[in-house]
């Protein structure tokens, strides 16, 4: 049976949704071409820009610091007819002006509890400095998804670049 490929912008559609009901992505860097993986807890305002954080010694926050270029995936497990993201980027530690509004991003999304999220958002001291935890961002430079056919019963899948 030679099937039909699922309709590319009810993909977009779905991604974006996904995107907003998504707690996790997949962070992948590489150093001295040996690869790491890191599962991220991770908030967005515009689907571009990603931030997560993490302890200034983790593995994957030694890697960003000396090479920049990272890949990130976000899927939705509980459905494998969402398709996932994937993009490739830059990530770097978010320092300066910038770190208030990135840690209001991720912790509007991470403490739901206001006075908690007051209590954190008044520590920014927490991400810099002496400080053991750094607030990263990840901005994305390029964006594809996969497509899925149905050929002989089975499914093939291709890439195709995307703009969200």
């Amino acid at each position: 049976m030679v099937g039909k490929a699922i309709t590319f912008m009810n993909q977009v559609d779905q991604i974006k949704k996904s995107l907003s009901e998504s707690n996790f992505m997949v962070l992948a860097t590489s150093e001295d071409n040996h690869p790491w993986i890191s599962p991220l807890f991770f908030a967005t305002e515009d689907n571009k820009t990603f931030y997560w954080h993490s302890g200034k010694d983790t593995k994957h926050s030694q890697i960003i610091a000396k090479n920049p270029s990272i890949a990130v995936v976000i899927f939705n497990s509980t459905n494998p007819e969402v398709p996932g993201l994937y993009m490739k980027g830059k990530g770097m530690e978010v320092v300066g002006e910038e770190l208030q509004k990135g840690l209001e991003v991720l912790f509007t999304k991470a403490q739901p509890d206001e006075e908690k999220r007051k209590a954190i958002l008044a520590c920014p001291e927490d991400f810099e400095g002496e400080g053991k935890l750094r607030l990263y961002k990840f901005v994305a430079e390029s964006f594809s998804t996969n497509i899925f056919e149905v050929w002989n019963d089975k499914f093939v899948d291709s890439t195709e670049e995307l703009t969200l």
